[in-house]
């Protein structure tokens, strides 16, 4: 569930951290920043996993490479 997102006012940045809702979360800010007709991304870093495991009974359709999961990842917005 959410753990917690915090602003950092000196450098503009927003930090989340937490489980998978939380990798969701930032997924939908990313894509629809950046599917605007005006992209609003300057910067993306997204370092996909060679393997991403599936943790539930549900089937996994993407387990590796793009969009299959990811650690860590950030995003600059311009302005």
């Amino acid at each position: 569930a959410f753990d917690r997102a915090a602003l950092d006012n000196q450098s503009k940045r927003i930090f989340f951290t937490g489980d998978s809702l939380m990798r969701q979360l930032f997924i939908s800010i990313a894509c629809n920043a950046a599917s605007l007709q005006t992209n609003l991304l300057s910067h993306a870093e997204i370092p996909w996993k060679d393997e991403w495991p599936c943790h539930s009974n549900a089937p996994c359709f993407i387990t590796h490479g793009e969009h299959g999961g990811f650690d860590a990842a950030s995003i600059r917005l311009v302005n």
